[in-house]
């Protein structure tokens, strides 16, 4: 499988990147716990803070 797309979200605003996510893709997203974002430079999709959470979609599954 290949990742096509991420997005970022902090622990405030998860719930609202959840259901932007799933408006967009019609699907759940993979999410997984963020650990280090500096080298990246990715910022939470709602605030622009520091993300606690990466969101995955995954084509061709």
């Amino acid at each position: 499988m290949v990742a096509d797309h991420s997005w970022y979200a902090c622990k405030e605003h998860i719930e609202l990147v959840i259901d932007d996510y799933v408006d967009q893709y019609q699907r759940a997203p993979e999410i997984e716990p963020v650990e280090n974002t500096a080298q990246t430079g990715a910022r939470c999709r709602q605030c622009g803070g520091t993300p606690a959470y990466r969101f995955t979609r995954f084509d061709g599954e």
